[in-house]
């Protein structure tokens, strides 16, 4: 039987219903065996679950105050003086450590050192009370979600305080959340999903205020803010937009999130006058997008900050954007496994690059993330709560399929994916215990019993997450998980290398350094770590040994470890000095090598005072092109030199 095609006017009150405020039932009585909840009973049920959000996160990770600076804490908090006086604001907020200024992350940052030095229980706690913070926003914004999206579902679960508190649960207790809440360094993830999802909470609630308006000629217009209360909302959505941005730039994608959600709540009116005031409802976030783009990605830098010869390491693997977005798929593939499966977590994923598709890795994954966009497609009009949360998934990971950056697969990622994954599957379980309910009355408790299923899985999270926790607590465990996970990567055994340096094991530390320099003889802090055990074993036939071949090789590793390490070298007479001087006599032969004469100009200027063959490596790696050291800085080095010698 064909089925009757729906009349304008009953689309304009289908419409309408999607964005008016839902009404409650006309009386308390029960929906399939369900008691609507009495205006007092609600504060009591958020009073509740805002409790159970706060005692899970905190059970959860109890045992982190004690987790030591690991990794990208030490250059980020501890080495960074950036964020050691509060009075020196504008130094704070312009900090690049992380490539990039984090004006909010710093602030944070610079705060917990004014209040605790390096003690890292005040870096943890926040990170926590962030973490709970974010959980609270899950659990106000999912009821939100369902009402908007899927007005009558609340017939069937009137209880929907219950659907956002298990979401909540699900995802402040989800182990693949540790890598952002334990390592302090994460705070950058926790903190941007935070206004992300403030943001989005305040965008959907200038849908929730408005009330039915009668539907005129310029019925396209009423879902434009129009009232006072509305427009409150949809500000304060655009000033947590920007207050996301100040911390990282995965939240660019919450303008095309915005858009998703216009078109499917929009879609019944949607016609060319519609387009237009969806784009005038995106034009704020479009523009702060667009500046945050242009500010860090297009405005070249002008100002040179720092030591001369010191700046971010050089990416050991470049990607261009065809590459970067089949590993980014075999990545999104490793993802979603974490996120169904959280038992084989890793602080340093080795995924290898795929750069054709001729392999099998990349036809596979391809596949899969064909297949969502085509799942996705398919329930645009059947399931659009279903489609809006699996674009949102998808959409999330936008920004690493168009900016390849060095690490292709971290498990802080997933902090923001997360949302969608943990309202998804809450979602699916209650509106499975629903059908089955609806099928077979007999099995009515189905609907109790998959919310006690959840419940359980909230119980199972939380212990993997201690577990997990328990590996953070000891940088030497950490470490050597990791080494066991991803044997082929060399950044892990050069990590243990230095915990083991650092604990004086420097036997340990040499095998460690000698296994990430044969994996891969470019990672710097594996030189260094060699070379500092040796000095601490006082092997100095070793230690020269190891410089010598690092200056050859890697010229810039030289310099920057011995301008660190020469004010130790008065035990002797300085034992480098044959070093420099062997290279010296190779450089000789060697007139293209720019690096070279530009690390022994560095060393002969800054380190041994001697400024003639210092100006003379200088102007000779000036003919030919460096990789490593910045020419502005080698060319204002040279002048400065010029200047002293003349004023001689």
């Amino acid at each position: 039987m064909a089925r009757r095609r729906k009349s304008p006017s009953e689309e304009q009150q289908r419409a309408a219903t999607l964005v008016a405020r839902p009404q409650p039932p006309a009386s308390n009585a029960d929906v399939r065996g369900i008691s609507v909840p009495s205006p007092a009973d609600s504060r009591a049920d958020t009073f509740i679950s805002l409790a159970l959000i706060i005692l899970v996160a905190a059970i959860a990770y109890s045992n982190t105050f004690s987790v030591a600076f690991t990794f990208d804490d030490r250059p980020g908090i501890v080495f960074n003086e950036d964020i050691r006086d509060l009075r020196a604001f504008g130094r704070i907020i312009s900090s690049a450590v992380a490539g990039e200024p984090r004006p909010l992350v710093n602030l944070s940052f610079a705060f917990n050192y004014a209040v605790g030095k390096l003690d890292p229980v005040g870096y943890h706690l926040v990170n926590l009370l962030l973490h709970i913070g974010t959980g609270v926003l899950v659990y106000r914004i999912v009821p939100l979600l369902v009402k908007l999206f899927a007005p009558a579902m609340q017939a069937r679960a009137a209880a929907f305080p219950t659907l956002g508190l298990l979401t909540a649960l699900l995802f402040v207790s989800h182990p693949v959340q540790t890598e952002a809440v334990t390592y302090v360094w994460g705070r950058s993830d926790v903190l941007s999903t935070f206004f992300y999802l403030l943001s989005l909470l305040c965008f959907l609630r200038a849908y929730h205020v408005q009330e039915p308006r009668p539907q005129q000629n310029d019925s396209q217009q009423i879902f434009l803010p129009r009232t006072g209360r509305e427009r409150r909302y949809y500000w304060r959505a655009v000033a947590a937009f920007a207050l996301a941005l100040s911390t990282k730039s995965t939240v660019l994608t919450l303008p095309f999130l915005l858009l998703i959600l216009d078109m499917y709540l929009l879609r019944p009116q949607t016609g060319a006058r519609q387009w237009w005031h969806f784009l005038r409802r995106s034009l704020p976030f479009a523009l702060l997008a667009g500046v945050r783009v242009y500010l860090y990605y297009i405005l070249p830098q002008q100002s040179e900050v720092g030591y001369a010869f010191r700046h971010r390491e050089v990416w050991n693997e470049r990607l261009d954007l065809f590459a970067n977005i089949l590993t980014q798929c075999r990545a999104l593939v490793d993802y979603l496994f974490l996120l169904v499966v959280p038992t084989e977590l890793n602080v340093d994923h080795d995924l290898p690059a795929v750069r054709s598709l001729f392999d099998f890795s990349a036809v596979a994954s391809l596949g899969v993330c064909g297949m969502l966009i085509v799942i996705g497609a398919f329930w645009s009009r059947r399931f659009p709560l279903a489609a809006f949360l699996l674009w949102w998934f998808l959409g999330s990971f936008l920004f690493f399929f168009l900016f390849p950056l060095p690490d292709f697969l971290v498990e802080r990622r997933l902090y923001l994916p997360s949302v969608a994954f943990c309202t998804g599957l809450a979602i699916a379980m209650q509106l499975l215990g629903h059908r089955l309910a609806r099928r077979w009355p007999a099995l009515d408790i189905a609907v109790s019993g998959t919310r006690w299923a959840l419940v359980g899985l909230v119980l199972v999270y939380t212990v993997v997450t201690i577990q997990r926790n328990e590996i953070w607590r000891d940088p030497h465990t950490l470490w050597s998980d990791t080494v066991i996970k991803s044997p082929g990567k060399a950044r892990p055994y050069s990590n243990l290398a230095i915990v083991n340096l650092e604990q004086k094991k420097y036997e340990e530390a040499i095998v460690a350094a000698q296994k990430a320099l044969t994996i891969n003889p470019a990672i710097a802090e594996a030189h260094y770590t060699l070379l500092d055990s040796y000095m601490g074993q006082g092997a100095w036939p070793q230690a020269q040994g190891q410089f010598s071949r690092t200056l050859r090789a890697h010229p810039y590793y030289a310099v920057e470890w011995y301008s660190w390490t020469h004010a130790k070298l008065s035990v002797q007479e300085n034992p480098f000095l044959a070093a420099f001087s062997a290279f010296d006599q190779e450089l000789m032969a060697q007139p293209g090598n720019a690096d070279g004469h530009i690390a022994l100009g560095f060393l002969y200027a800054s380190l041994l005072q001697d400024e003639p063959r210092a100006l003379r490596h200088l102007e000779e790696g000036l003919k030919g092109n460096s990789t490593r050291f910045r020419r502005r800085v080698v060319v204002r080095a040279a002048q400065d030199l010029r200047q002293k010698l003349s004023g001689r």
